[in-house]
């Protein structure tokens, strides 16, 4: 009865997570009321449920990500500084994937296990990869193999299919020259299905 079709009692996340780990994935995007109500449990180790009168006690820890520069946003004011500090105990900085192009045989290696059939992905099908400027970071991967399990199931991938699998947004990093770029239209076009 806290509020209007509230007929059966639930456990909230803090509740759920008490004597465990929290895991608050965007953060970075959280509105500045519900960082209010999280400052609150992070300050006290406590809460209460939603219309209830209790304080319940949390003895769990929190883990927080987020794509965003968060000091940036706490300066501009889209992130509070009170609830940065808070969770900044320890922060781990992970570069993005073209920063990191070395990881993606790693990568291909973790996110192809998984499949029952598995896509094989040639030398040169990685080193064009390793081109790409991985917006979407891993996430993006996991798509392209995700494609790639489904339209060349059982079948190696080579460096020809990748910018199918790519969805066309095939964007060289390296690439400068307008020839290049011709050229890779061209292996683009003779890919695509029409």
């Amino acid at each position: 009865g806290a509020f209007t079709g509230a007929i059966e009692r639930r456990i909230g996340k803090f509740e759920q997570a008490s004597g465990g780990t929290l895991f608050l994935d965007e953060i970075g995007d959280m509105p500045l009321s519900a960082q209010t109500r999280l400052l609150r449990v992070l300050e006290n180790r406590s809460f209460e449920r939603v219309g209830g009168k209790i304080t319940l006690p949390f003895a769990g820890r929190v883990i927080a990500a987020t794509h965003k520069d968060i000091h940036d946003a706490a300066t501009t004011g889209q992130f509070r500084h009170d609830v940065l500090h808070r969770l900044a105990t320890l922060s781990i900085a992970m570069p993005p994937l073209a920063l990191r192009t070395e990881d993606i045989p790693q990568w291909l290696d973790q996110l192809c296990a998984g499949l029952a059939r598995p896509p094989r992905f040639t030398a040169s099908a990685i080193e064009m990869l390793s081109m790409h400027n991985w917006p979407g970071n891993v996430r993006e991967l996991r798509s392209v193999v995700s494609r790639a399990a489904v339209l060349y199931q059982g079948t190696s991938i080579g460096a020809d299919h990748i910018p199918h699998l790519i969805s066309g947004n095939f964007q060289p990093v390296a690439t400068k020259n307008p020839t290049q770029d011709a050229d890779l239209r061209a292996l683009l076009d003779s890919v695509e299905i029409r």
